[in-house]
């Protein structure tokens, strides 16, 4: 490996402000993803077999490096202004995009298999931090039809095709900011993806796949999980045992809630379970409807599972349906967050109590992000008026880092040391600006001419 990041095809940078192992922040939106119903079909084998998933079409060159050198963030944005494509066919126009080091925005350039930079790529359609060395870039129609992914290294922009392993979809039963590619300590990364390599199923079966990329040119791939079953969402903790939910296929689909343990065994959970998470001791929770208790899971030496209660509030099963929630991490908190109520509900604290969050000024919650003690809220008050506040997560004490009524913020991403940078829609002239708010509290805008929707904001370091 050391020695193909030698060969790098851009400029190898110093370290990043935005570094953090492990799990990727997704700000995908995927709340209309329950509309969509994947078919089912019949099954083989269980193992390792490949997948043959759509390749790049026409004259679109296959890629050997992406510049993601030097990027805090990446960020794909929807010009205002239709352009036409080479093919002559107008269509939005969106764009993959860096925020540098410095603060500056950049457009990703791309290299093809001879090293020669191109432009005639795909459109951007996904941006996924799936590990602390790799990130993933999608190009196509959309994030559920995928025409090519790459995995981009860090370090020095090099793209390996992800043709033969299967193309990341979105998690449709987890927290709609539940990453959509996320990885084990190993460096292993787990994620959903069609099996098209069944002849006989009018749509692909959806499974979890799990990618050894140590070899980023050799990528070992692997179905994670039983082929007559198709999973909609999972969760993965650091040693790369699974939760995950989903139906069994054949006449009747019949509800699956299972863990996955790293040995290779088994272990069933309850069928009203409505939501799961791995807490910050790495230990699987979950809240079932019948038992209305967070119910904790130990995994011992010899691979036996355990149940233990952690404890109960006045949850309701409204704030714990995966479709309206997203969940935060701060340094010693986890929490929940109900998006059409604003109610927030700690799941996993120093106290070991769980407990709702009170006199927070928002009625609904658009974004949320974290950084050590405290976590971040975009949305709108009482009065439809758009806030953006800052919670320390041990005291529930309340900031604005925005003017309220100032600006309507859609897209955000924390930095380790609290640096925000978030897009929004700016109130008195209707201009859409990249901005930051510092650890200080102060404000720039960072662009304000590119006048873009932003539509993925993936901090990737």
């Amino acid at each position: 490996m050391k020695k193909l990041l030698k060969k790098s095809p851009f400029i190898q940078s110093g370290p990043s402000m935005f570094r953090r192992p492990g799990h990727g922040l997704s700000v995908l939106a995927v709340g209309l993803a329950a509309l969509l119903c994947w078919g089912c079909g019949e099954g083989d084998s269980d193992g390792g077999s490949d997948v043959e998933p759509p390749v790049p079409g026409g004259n679109v060159p296959r890629l050997s490096a992406i510049n993601v050198v030097n990027a805090r963030a990446l960020f794909v944005a929807e010009t205002s202004t239709a352009q036409k494509r080479s093919s002559g066919e107008a269509s939005q126009a969106r764009k993959l995009f860096k925020i540098t080091e410095s603060g500056a925005i950049q457009e990703v350039t791309y290299q093809d298999e001879a090293g020669v930079e191109v432009k005639d790529v795909q459109t951007p359609v996904a941006v996924y931090n799936s590990s602390h060395n790799y990130v993933i870039v999608c190009f196509g129609r959309d994030i559920y039809n995928a025409q090519s992914c790459y995995l981009v290294a860090k370090r020095d922009g090099t793209a390996f095709s992800l043709e033969h392993a299967g193309y990341p979809l979105p998690q449709l039963r987890n927290f709609i900011n539940s990453p959509a590619v996320t990885s084990d300590t190993a460096g292993n990364l787990y994620y959903l993806a069609r099996d098209n390599s069944r002849s006989g199923a009018t749509q692909p079966v959806v499974q979890l796949i799990r990618l050894d990329v140590q070899n980023p040119l050799a990528i070992k791939r692997t179905i994670h999980t039983p082929v007559d079953e198709e999973v909609q969402g999972f969760a993965v903790d650091p040693a790369g045992n699974v939760i995950y939910v989903g139906d069994s296929q054949g006449e009747v689909r019949v509800p699956v809630n299972r863990l996955k343990k790293a040995s290779g065994g088994y272990f069933n959970l309850p069928s009203m379970m409505m939501s799961y998470w791995v807490d910050l001791e790495g230990r699987f929770a979950y809240w079932s409807f019948d038992a209305k208790h967070i119910q904790r899971l130990g995994i011992d030496a010899n691979n036996n599972v355990s149940v233990g209660d952690y404890g109960t509030t006045d949850i309701s099963a409204f704030s714990f349906s995966p479709s309206w929630s997203q969940q935060i991490r701060t340094s010693d908190r986890l929490l929940i967050v109900s998006i059409p109520d604003a109610n927030i509900y700690e799941v996993y604290n120093p106290s070991g109590t769980p407990r709702r969050v009170e006199g927070l000024p928002l009625a609904t919650v658009k974004r949320v992000a974290a950084a050590g003690d405290s976590y971040y809220l975009s949305g709108n008050d009482k009065t439809g008026a758009p806030l953006l506040i800052k919670v320390d997560a041990t005291t529930d004490a309340v900031s604005n880092l925005l003017t309220p009524g100032e600006y309507d913020v859609s897209e955000m991403a924390a930095a380790p040391d609290g640096e925000l940078t978030f897009n929004a829609l700016r109130m008195r002239d209707g201009a859409r600006i990249i901005g930051r708010i510092s650890s200080s509290g102060e404000v720039s805008v960072l662009d304000v001419t590119l006048d873009a929707r932003v539509i993925i904001l993936e901090p990737i370091q």
